[in-house]
C-alpha cells in the first residue's frame, strides 16, 4: 500500500529543525508507518491568519525516557488527557523542508 493521510495531534518543535508528535495510539498509522517508510509531511494550519504551512521530513521513534517525557509533556493537553498512562509513542520530525503559500520557506541538504 502507498503513502497515507493520517490526523495527527499538533507539533511542537523539539530544536530549529526537528518537530515531535505524541502519538497517543502506538500501535496507530504513524508509528507503524515510520518503519515502513520515514518520509512524513505534515500540514499546519492557523485559523486566525487563514495560513497554512507544510513540512515535509524524515520520522522516527524516540525510544530515549527522557526525551519521550519532554515531548509527551510538550503535547496539548487533550492529547495528554487521552494518554494518561503515557502508552504512545515519541516521533521526532528532522524537518527537510517548510512550504508556504507555494513558495519554499526552507530547505536544507539531506
Amino acid at each position: 500500500m502507498g503513502s497515507r493521510i493520517s490526523v495527527s495531534a499538533a507539533p511542537c518543535g523539539c530544536s530549529s529543525n526537528q518537530l515531535a508528535v505524541w502519538a497517543r495510539n502506538p500501535d496507530g498509522r504513524p508509528p507503524n508507518a515510520v518503519g515502513a517508510s520515514p518520509k512524513v509531511a505534515l500540514l499546519y494550519r492557523d485559523p486566525e491568519t487563514r495560513t497554512a504551512w507544510q513540512f515535509l521530513g524524515r520520522a522516527r521513534i524516540e525510544d530515549d525516557e527522557t526525551e519521550r517525557n519532554v515531548i509527551f509533556d510538550a503535547s496539548p493537553e487533550f492529547e495528554l488527557d487521552r494518554d494518561p498512562e503515557r502508552k504512545g509513542e515519541a516521533l521526532v520530525i528532522d524537518v527537510d523542508k517548510v512550504v508556504g503559500r507555494g513558495e519554499t520557506l526552507m530547505e536544507r541538504d539531506t
